[in-house]
C-alpha cells in the first residue's frame, strides 16, 4: 500500500483506490495524478493498494485482500493523522466493483 499523507491539523479523511485489471493485472501505481493531487489539494489522505491476483487467488481472496487493505488503513489512523470514521474507497473496472 502506498500512502499519501495530507497536510492537516486534525484527522484528515482517506480516500483508499483499488485498481483495475479484471482480478489479473493492474497495479495501485495506476491510481489517477489528478485524484492524487486533488485530493492532497483538499486536505485529503490517499492511499493506493495492491490485491493478490488470479490465478494465483480466486475469489473471495482479491476482495479479502481489499477488506485487509482496509482494516489496515483504520487501524493505522492514529499515525497517519486520518479519521477511520470518514474513508472513501475508490476503483477502476474491478477495484470500482471491490470498491462498493
Amino acid at each position: 500500500m502506498d500512502v499519501w499523507l495530507a497536510q492537516s491539523a486534525k484527522p484528515a479523511p482517506l480516500l483508499l483506490y483499488f485498481h483495475g485489471g479484471g482480478f489479473r493485472a493492474g497495479d495501485k501505481g495506476n491510481l489517477w495524478p489528478a485524484v492524487l493531487r486533488e485530493a492532497l489539494g483538499a486536505g485529503i489522505t490517499v492511499a493506493a493498494a495492491n490485491y493478490r491476483l488470479s490465478p494465483d487467488v480466486s475469489f473471495p481472496g482479491h476482495y479479502m485482500d481489499c477488506a485487509r487493505a482496509l482494516q489496515f488503513a483504520r487501524h493505522s489512523a492514529k499515525a497517519w493523522n486520518i479519521d477511520p470514521d470518514r474513508v472513501a474507497l475508490i476503483g477502476s473496472s474491478a477495484g470500482a466493483g471491490t470498491s462498493l
